[in-house]
């Protein structure tokens, strides 16, 4: 997974975020977690293996918290501001290469930006945003307990 190249291009309304433009890569939100969806809406859950996924952008970093395997940690080379100051595009890199991703908002109420890299799309939230969501978790006491299914990724 370390390998492979990946797209970010964040787009959001800024005022959403409590911003009125991301003039610097400190402007944006630092971290970001995992939205799902199900039939009664969106929710953060809790995976009975694993953590829920996070993306986090501080310090001259981005890193990416899998489910399972360890976190990914990647020197950002390059941040450019896009289209009037509300969006933006990071390019990093680590011991495996270049890695590029790709956030849009897409439902500015709910504070959801769909970020895709390689082959994933993930539905996401600030961190700071996580309590605005059911919370389900499966905690798996004593077996392993079939994971959740959830409605594929909408926008």
């Amino acid at each position: 997974m370390k390998s492979f190249l990946t797209t970010i291009l964040v787009s959001a309304s800024l005022f959403t975020f409590g911003q009125t433009t991301w003039k610097s890569i400190d402007d944006i939100p630092k971290k970001w977690i995992l939205v799902e969806r199900d039939s009664l809406g969106y929710l953060i859950y809790d995976p009975c293996n694993g953590g829920t996924p996070i993306i986090t952008i501080d310090n001259g970093y981005v890193t990416i918290y899998w489910q399972l395997d360890g976190p990914s940690k990647l020197v950002i080379n390059k941040f450019t501001r896009l289209t009037g100051n509300k969006s933006f595009y990071i390019n990093a890199s680590d011991e495996g290469g270049n890695m590029e991703f790709s956030a849009v908002l897409k439902n500015d109420k709910e504070k959801l930006a769909l970020w895709t890299f390689g082959d994933f799309k993930w539905v996401m939230t600030p961190y700071e945003n996580k309590v605005e969501f059911r919370q389900v978790n499966n905690p798996c006491p004593t077996e392993m307990k079939p994971e959740k299914q959830f409605l594929p990724v909408e926008f």
